[in-house]
């Protein structure tokens, strides 16, 4: 069976901003998958079946959803005191996680072994944060070993920034490429699941980022300023190792 491309082509408010490389470049767990074609088989791994029982599968999701609202906590507690970025991004990245955490939170299905529609939800969001990130699949085609799942990427994201903070060494090129991707994943993950399944993952998408649609247009525009601004202060630096008599006549 294909995949279901023509989804691409709904219409939709949202539809302009998924299709952009800028969008692909931060919301790095979302589909559609592009330089590489997989059959459906090879998809479907890409999302492997959660072990255990429900009763395993449900602890395995909240030990998720805490640890990563412990996470959020502590990064964003580091971020009141960095000066390594400015004040109104330090306050829109703490509301951004805190926001994440709690939507995490309330994502945990409710526990009910005999329920089977409840079973199957639980199954379902354990497969979600186990998928492998669309961009290390893109990366790394043919080397499985060196691709993430999503579960992986964020928690060890949210360890590794609230290091840097803690160190005050903070690398803003990861804040603006690795730690945007956390903003919205949850979202994304559930429309790569759908994808991985050979399911009609875009209509659902286009839903879900309507109810977000202002916040992720102003992450969007924020995300491109910052990294235009450190793309600058690196031709800058590189220039400063030019000869002086060889700058002339070179473009800023």
């Amino acid at each position: 069976m294909a995949h279901r491309h023509d989804e691409l082509s709904v219409p939709n408010p949202a539809a302009a901003l998924i299709n952009s490389q800028l969008w692909r470049s931060v919301h790095l767990a979302a589909p559609p998958l592009s330089s590489t074609t997989l059959s459906p088989q090879q998809l479907a791994a890409l999302a492997p079946a959660a072990g255990g029982n429900v009763d395993t599968q449900f602890q395995n999701y909240l030990d998720f959803a805490n640890n990563v609202s412990m996470a959020c906590v502590e990064a964003t507690e580091a971020l009141q005191t960095t000066t390594q970025i400015s004040a109104g991004d330090r306050a829109w990245l703490r509301t951004r996680l805190e926001a994440l955490s709690r939507r995490l939170q309330e994502s945990v299905p409710r526990h009910d072994p005999a329920h089977h529609a409840r079973a199957a939800a639980m199954r379902v969001a354990v497969e979600r944060i186990g998928a492998t990130l669309r961009l290390d699949v893109e990366l790394y085609p043919t080397r499985p070993n060196f691709r993430r799942s999503i579960h992986e990427f964020v928690i060890l994201t949210l360890e590794q920034v609230h290091h840097q903070l803690e160190r005050r060494n903070l690398d803003e090129n990861f804040v603006w490429t690795e730690v945007v991707a956390l903003l919205h994943i949850d979202i994304d993950m559930r429309a790569w699941y759908r994808f991985c399944h050979n399911g009609p993952w875009a209509w659902l998408y286009y839903d879900d980022i309507v109810h977000h649609l202002a916040d992720m247009r102003e992450d969007l525009d924020r995300i491109q300023r910052r990294r235009d601004a450190l793309r600058q202060q690196r031709s800058l630096a590189k220039l400063e190792f030019v000869p002086v008599g060889r700058r002339s006549g070179m473009a800023f």
